[in-house]
């Protein structure tokens, strides 16, 4: 009677943690273990993607191996030609976008340096004009001064033949002599 207390709720324990009988799925054909496929094998990729999926659904299947076929590239070699067009691609990108900014920079210094000849250019002009404009204006106040001494001394000698004349006139007065 103790053993039937202690055994029978054990027994029950285990049957509940039992799993249910299964039906057998009928898209495992075959039946057969999985076979892990070489990557190099086009059309097989696949089967290996979802080996997990089977093997929990179907413990002993094993895909067909219709598309199966070994490639006939080694990949060793395919990836050496992969790495080798990666590298060129890298490498006429890296010319082409150095050429470019080579291109852009000599375009940069030669509109800088345009830009500069050209101020250059205005900044001589604009001096030129200025020392023009100074010395035509230097030419016309020196002209000028020189008009104002000719008719300053111009009346001055003027005013000194006049003042003579009225001295002269004054003395053939006063003497009453004949100055003419």
């Amino acid at each position: 009677m103790k053993l039937s207390l202690i055994v029978l709720p054990a027994l029950s324990a285990v049957a509940f943690a039992a799993p249910a009988p299964t039906k057998v799925d009928k898209s495992c054909a075959h039946q057969k273990p999985y076979k892990h496929y070489p990557d190099n094998y086009y059309g097989c990729q696949e089967y290996n993607k979802d080996e997990w999926a089977y093997k929990a659904k179907c413990i002993w299947y094993k895909p067909d191996l219709k598309h199966c076929k070994p490639d006939k590239v080694d990949k060793y070699e395919k990836a050496n030609k992969d790495r080798k067009e990666k590298e060129d691609k890298d490498r006429k990108e890296k010319e082409d976008k150095d050429r470019k900014e080579k291109e852009d920079k000599d375009r940069k210094e030669k509109d800088r340096k345009e830009k500069k000849d050209k101020d250059r250019k205005e900044k001589e002009d604009k001096d030129r004009k200025e020392k023009e404009e100074k010395d035509r204006k230097e030419k016309e106040d020196k002209d000028r001064k020189e008009k104002e001494d000719k008719d300053r001394k111009e009346k001055e000698d003027k005013d000194k033949w006049e003042k003579e004349q009225k001295k002269n006139s004054w003395l053939c007065k006063t003497m009453k002599k004949n100055c003419h």
